[in-house]
């Protein structure tokens, strides 16, 4: 049995990098998403449904072909009540 792996390398890394963005960051094992957001959903819940095509959109056809998928899903965050410095943050840490 062999499993067809997606994506390629950098992918893959994006991947990783986009869930360390959401690992605890501070010794009290919350996030800055959680602590600054006004909302009681953490960042990386919010908009599932933009969240979840943009990431299936970067695993299939790789990030620089998913940039409208990405944008939409940013704008999503912002409509839910998070902040542009937060939303920034995310994309900074998604490059």
């Amino acid at each position: 049995y062999q499993r067809r792996v997606h994506g390629t390398l950098s992918e893959c890394l994006f991947f990783f990098e986009f869930l360390l963005y959401f690992l605890p960051m501070s010794q009290t094992g919350q996030s800055e998403a959680t602590t600054s957001s006004p909302s009681s959903c953490k960042i990386c819940c919010a908009c599932p449904e933009t969240r979840s095509k943009r990431d299936e959109c970067i695993v299939m056809k790789g990030k620089e072909n998913c940039l409208e998928l990405i944008e939409d899903h940013y704008a999503c965050l912002l409509k839910a009540g998070f902040s542009s410095q937060e939303v920034d943050k995310l994309r900074a840490t998604s490059r």
